[in-house]
C-alpha cells in the first residue's frame, strides 16, 4: 500500500498562491521518498505575515518554477491507487485544485480521493482538546524542527499518520473510514467559498511605510492610488503598505490628482464612475486590476 502525504505553503490569501509544496511517499508504512519544490506564485506577491510564518519571500522564488510546471512532475503520484493525505486536506487540496484551474486544467479529469489526518485524529480516542499538527506532534513526541516548511510538515504529518494507525490498531479499511474520504473536487479553497478580503474599511491614513528610502524611478513612486472593492490576495491595509513602501501615495477618494484606481469589480461603482468622468475630461487616471497593481509593485 502506498501513501502520499503532502503539505503546501502559500504566499498570500489567494487560493492560487502556492509557494512551496512538500511530498512524502510511504510504501508499506515506511518513508521511501521525499520531494520539495519552491514555487513562484502568480502574481509573485507575498504578504508579510505569511513570509514571517514560513520564511519564504518573493525574491526567493523569483527563478522558481510555476505550479503548472511542478504539477507535471508530480501528478503521477496522485491517482486512485494511492491514498493521498494532508492535515486539513480540504485546505491543501482545495488550493491545489484552484491553482490547477487557474492554469487551465480541467480538474474534473483528476478523480482521486483524498484523506485527512485531522479528521482521523478527531475520530481517534486521544486525550486532546485540539488536534492541530503541533498538538499531535507534541502528543506522539514527533520532532518537527522546521514547522511551516512544507516538507518538514509533510514528514511530521506522515509520522502522525503512522502513529495514529498504531494507536488505533487500524487496518486499511478502518483507516479509510476514519480519515473521511473527500473527492478531490469536493475540496474547497477560499476562492470557491467566495471569501475575499478587506470587507472592513481601512483608511490609508492609518498605514505608515516601513521604508525610508525609495527608488524614484519606480512606476508608482509619487503616484496616487485609490483602491475600491474587495481584494483577493491581501487585505486593504496590506495593499496600502506595499504601495507606500515603494514611495506611492494612497487616497481614499478619487480626485483630479489620482493616478490609478485599483478594482476587481465588473460592476460600476461610484469611484469607477468618477474616474471615468475624469478620463472623459482628459485627466490621466488609469483603471487597473489587482493583478496589474502587483505587476507594477514588482517593478524594479
Amino acid at each position: 500500500m502506498r501513501f502520499i502525504v503532502l503539505d503546501i505553503e502559500t504566499a498570500n490569501y489567494s487560493p492560487e498562491s502556492i509557494c512551496q509544496i512538500g511530498i512524502v511517499v510511504l510504501d508499506d508504512f515506511k518513508i521511501t521518498q521525499k520531494i520539495e519544490y519552491l514555487i513562484k506564485p502568480t502574481p509573485n506577491v507575498f504578504v508579510e505575515k505569511f513570509s514571517n510564518l514560513h520564511g519564504i519571500t518573493s525574491e526567493m522564488v523569483e527563478d522558481a518554477p510555476t505550479f503548472d510546471v511542478v504539477w507535471d512532475k508530480i501528478k503521477h503520484l496522485f491517482n486512485r491507487f494511492n491514498l493521498c493525505f494532508a492535515h486539513n486536506a480540504p485546505f491543501d487540496f482545495g488550493h491545489i485544485k484552484s491553482t490547477l484551474q487557474y492554469y487551465g486544467y480541467n480538474t474534473d479529469e483528476i478523480p482521486f480521493p483524498v484523506f485527512c489526518t485531522l479528521q482521523y485524529a478527531r475520530y481517534s480516542d486521544l486525550p486532546l482538546e485540539h488536534h492541530t499538527l503541533e498538538c499531535l506532534c507534541d502528543y506522539f513526541s514527533i520532532e518537527n524542527k522546521n514547522a511551516h516548511s512544507a516538507l518538514s510538515d509533510a514528514v511530521a504529518t506522515s509520522e502522525v499518520l503512522l502513529s495514529l494507525i498504531d494507536f488505533n490498531n487500524d487496518d486499511i479499511a478502518t483507516l479509510v473510514g476514519k480519515s473521511y474520504k473527500y473527492s478531490f473536487n469536493d475540496c474547497v479553497s477560499t476562492k470557491d467559498s467566495k471569501k475575499t478580503h478587506s470587507t472592513k474599511h481601512v483608511s490609508q491614513k492609518d498605514i505608515v511605510s516601513t521604508n525610508t528610502e525609495f527608488n524614484k524611478n519606480h512606476p508608482l513612486y509619487n503616484k496616487t492610488i485609490v483602491i475600491t472593492g474587495q481584494l483577493n490576495c491581501m487585505t486593504r491595509s496590506e495593499a496600502y503598505l506595499h504601495i507606500k513602501n515603494v514611495g506611492g501615495l494612497c487616497a481614499d477618494n478619487i480626485t483630479k490628482s489620482t493616478n490609478f484606481l485599483v478594482t476587481n469589480s465588473t460592476v460600476m461603482t461610484g469611484k469607477m464612475k468618477k474616474a471615468l468622468d475624469y478620463q472623459e475630461k482628459g485627466i490621466d487616471i488609469s483603471i487597473i486590476t489587482e493583478d496589474e497593481l502587483y505587476t507594477l509593485l514588482a517593478s524594479k
